[in-house]
């Protein structure tokens, strides 16, 4: 019984630490822009108008890549080189559904 009592307190301990480690922010980690999807800007593909009966949600895979161990570790949304490589994967990966769905690519970090 001991023993399951010690297990116990261990794994609330833990949960309890990375949970209060995980609450705060390094400058590293900090992003000057906000990801407002009201603004198009933020939106790699954002359909005028309504084409298909399907809609895809398109999600590139990573494209930022920090320059030196001073820049963040998450992009900024408004980094260019995100957004060129982002457009790249788009082209290459998500077109294969413009025949057959309208296609949402929101810019995130």
């Amino acid at each position: 019984m001991k023993k399951k009592n010690l297990q116990f307190v261990v794994i609330l301990t833990l949960t309890l630490l990375f949970t209060i480690m995980g609450c705060t922010a390094s400058p590293a980690f900090v992003n000057s822009t906000d990801a407002d999807y009201a603004n198009t800007d933020n939106w790699l593909a954002l359909p005028s108008e309504l084409h298909y009966e399907a809609d895809v949600i398109y999600f590139y895979p990573t494209t930022y890549i920090s320059k030196s161990s001073e820049a963040p570790i998450v992009a900024d949304l408004a980094d260019e080189g995100m957004r060129k490589e982002a457009q790249i994967m788009f082209k290459s990966q998500a077109t294969t559904f413009e025949t057959v769905a309208d296609i949402y690519a929101p810019f995130y970090r």
